[in-house]
């Protein structure tokens, strides 16, 4: 009589295991997270280098480090432009110039005998053009009109109470947020009001209202 041999379940490697698989993932995840906090932080290091009351910091384009490889630091200064570059141009409004200055100075610096010489060289060309695209932007538009707690924009109802005869008697009843808004590749302030006015009979009747601003100067509206 022959003893059977039990059974035993065959369980998958661990390389196939699906819960040591879920905890690599979960840690490639984390070390991503941390990379990218990293840079997060070096680029707010960068951007806020020496400015106002604060401590100025060492940021990613200072001196490097006596024992960095010419191909770190070129890795450096490519990561801070991208960074920099990265942001559309809805951000030109503050956009500091000084501090793109700053990348293509370094970029710069590269002699034309280094293997990262043409790619530094296109990077400076992408930095001067956004840095001509800021200038122009900050020059023709000014600083972003400021809305009040409850949404109002001063600037606006200025021109209102000196373009709406029964402007007293309106009823504001909603205000957007101020955006920018390109019409014909040129930029502009915008912000809608939903408000109650009377008409010629003296009836009330809403208007959507949006309003073309430039250097906190209302240039022209248009759903009156």
């Amino acid at each position: 009589m022959v003893d059977r041999v039990p059974m035993v379940e065959s369980r998958p490697a661990a390389a196939d295991d699906p819960g040591i698989e879920k905890s690599r993932n979960v840690l490639s995840r984390m070390r991503t997270i941390a990379l990218l906090a990293t840079l997060g932080l070096s680029l707010f290091g960068y951007l806020y280098k020496g400015s106002g009351s604060r401590t100025p910091q060492r940021s990613m384009v200072d001196l490097p480090p006596a024992n960095e490889t010419p191909e770190q630091t070129f890795g450096r200064l490519r990561l801070v432009t991208t960074l920099a570059l990265a942001p559309s141009d809805g951000d030109l409004s503050s956009t500091k110039t000084d501090q793109l200055d700053a990348l293509i100075d370094n970029l710069n610096k590269i002699p034309s005998t280094s293997p990262y010489y043409e790619e530094a060289q296109q990077l400076i060309k992408q930095l001067s053009d956004k840095k001509s695209r800021a200038i122009h932007f900050q020059e023709v538009m000014g600083p972003k009109p400021q809305a009040l707690a409850d949404g109002k924009v001063p600037a606006v109802e200025e021109y209102l109470s000196q373009t709406l005869k029964e402007y007293q008697d309106s009823e504001e009843i909603t205000w957007s947020t101020v955006k920018i808004v390109y019409e014909k590749d040129e930029p502009y302030w915008t912000v809608g009001l939903r408000l109650r006015l009377k008409n010629p009979v003296g009836s009330p009747a809403v208007h959507n209202a949006v309003f073309y601003l430039r250097n906190n100067q209302v240039l022209k509206a248009t759903g009156l």
